[in-house]
């Protein structure tokens, strides 16, 4: 297979040359493309760290997700524990019907994050783009914990004008262009 570039200044002459080398078979090129591809997809899924278990410990990390308007109990929520020092290192447990879940876990910082459907994801105590951590470890509460999940949100409703509005909407129309001109 060969390539004809354009002449070179003056010679007015097209040259010839082969576009993949001397003797270079294009099922070879397709080979080596492909099997770089293959390195090369296999060296990111070697650098992307897999999630590990956070091991089992003495300690209770439990509680109870609610709503966050009326504290009912949700069921079947995605509770799940990440170590602080490895967020890589994680748990999750699904509730039950009365909203509990429990982990056991050694002693630590962990944040803590609950999902279901219908509701947004939030993190334990969290407010705006902060949340509380739980610490757990001798002497430390962390039994009882709520966990407050807030409902996804829809408006629904009608708009309607009547003719006193439409005239209001058009004066204030007027004035608007009237003072831009002036």
């Amino acid at each position: 297979m060969t390539f004809v570039f354009p002449s070179k200044r003056g010679s007015g002459r097209a040259q010839r040359r082969p576009i993949l080398g001397a003797g270079v078979w294009p099922g070879r090129c397709f080979t080596a493309i492909a099997f770089g591809w293959v390195l090369l997809l296999s060296a990111a899924q070697m650098g992307r760290a897999e999630g590990t278990q956070i091991p089992s410990g003495a300690y209770r990390v439990a509680g109870t997700v609610v709503q966050a308007k009326g504290g009912t109990p949700l069921a079947r929520c995605r509770v799940t524990i990440t170590d602080l020092k490895n967020r890589q290192s994680n748990k999750f447990a699904i509730t039950g019907d009365d909203g509990r879940f429990d982990f056991h876990v050694p002693a630590g910082r962990y944040s803590l994050e609950g999902a279901k459907r219908g509701f947004i994801s939030a993190a334990y105590n969290q407010h705006d783009q902060f949340s509380t951590a739980i610490v757990s470890g001798a002497d430390l509460d962390t039994e009882s914990l709520v966990l407050r999940l807030a409902p996804n949100a829809v408006l629904t409703g009608e708009c309607s004008m009547n003719s006193a509005n439409l005239s209001a909407m058009r004066r204030s129309r007027y004035i608007a262009r009237t003072t831009r001109q002036a």
